[in-house]
């Protein structure tokens, strides 16, 4: 009875190491009307106009597991509005109407490949890609911008790229074949930071 009992235990143990690394609830159990403030009270790394503002011990949390190449996951909320100044009266109420605008990610690292988890048009959608990079860039002009220095992660399929060089491949114009790549975290540096 004792050696079925190990075997058991070893046998559960393994399927566990084996099997990718997930977060409860799933992204098909999450509320229709996941608010901002559930994302942030429930541990989400929460971007909100592409700027991280809750959620970064998680985000460091998860690069150091990276590092360790343990299996982790996070959840990513991403939250996007409409700035009124850039648009006509009338164009911003026709545009405001689709906003705010919310995108949920799981991001999973297991066995040395990432996964990124979404729902798209009510399908679980899972896209893996082999690095996380990262990119640091400066504006080109700083008083415009609003910021110094600005952090990207991303990934993608194809080493030693940078952020712009990921997004570039992406113009109609390109005549290169655009990279597979997704961001994942986006950090803007203010200069009284």
């Amino acid at each position: 009875m004792k050696k079925l009992l190990s075997a058991l235990v070893l046998c559960a143990l393994l399927l566990t190491s084996c099997s990718e690394v997930g977060i409860e609830p799933s992204l098909a159990e999450l509320p229709s009307e996941y608010t901002l403030e559930a994302a942030k009270a429930d541990g989400c790394i929460v971007y909100e106009n592409l700027d991280i503002t809750a959620g970064q011990e998680n985000w460091d949390a998860f690069l150091a597991s990276v590092d360790a190449k343990k299996s982790c996951a996070v959840r990513l909320y991403f939250y996007a509005t409409l700035n009124p100044d850039l648009y006509t009266e009338e164009h911003y109420e026709e545009l405001a109407k689709d906003y705010p605008k919310i995108e949920v990610y799981d991001l999973s690292y297991h066995r040395k490949k990432f996964t990124v988890t979404k729902i798209v048009d009510g399908e679980t959608v899972k896209e893996e890609f082999a690095y996380l990079l990262q990119s640091e860039d400066e504006p080109l002009l700083p008083s415009v911008s609003g910021y110094s220095k600005r952090i990207v992660y991303f990934l993608s399929d194809t080493p030693d790229i940078t952020w712009m060089q990921a997004v570039v491949s992406s113009n109609p114009a390109s005549d290169k074949e655009p990279y597979h790549y997704q961001r994942v975290y986006c950090d803007y540096i203010r200069a009284e930071e």
